[in-house]
C-alpha cells in the first residue's frame, strides 16, 4: 500500500526532525548553561521524601490528565488505527 508507506515515511522524517531539534536544544541548553541547573532540578526532585515525591508524582499525572482533557487524545486513536492497519 503506497498511503501506508508515505504515512510510515512521514513519522520517520518527523521522528529525526524532532530528534533532531532536541539534540540542537541540549547543546545549547550545554552552552549557555542551563542543563546544570535542570539535572539540578530533577535531582532535588528524586531526592525529596517519599511522601512528597509522591504528592509531586500525582500533581504530574494531574497535570497530564488536564492536558488530554483539553487536548484530547485524537492522535493516539489514530496511531492506534494506523498501527492495525499495518500488515504484519
Amino acid at each position: 500500500d503506497p498511503y501506508t508507506s508515505a504515512i510510515c515515511g512521514l513519522i520517520v522524517l518527523v521522528a529525526s526532525f524532532v530528534v533532531g531539534i532536541v539534540l540542537q536544544l541540549l547543546v545549547f541548553m550545554m552552552e549557555c548553561g542551563f542543563l546544570r541547573a535542570l539535572v539540578w532540578v530533577v535531582g532535588s526532585c528524586l531526592l525529596l521524601p517519599q511522601a512528597l515525591r509522591e504528592a509531586l508524582f500525582k500533581a504530574m499525572e494531574e497535570l497530564g490528565e488536564f492536558q488530554r482533557r483539553i487536548c484530547g487524545d485524537k492522535l493516539g486513536r489514530q496511531l492506534a488505527a494506523l498501527w492495525m492497519r499495518l500488515p504484519d
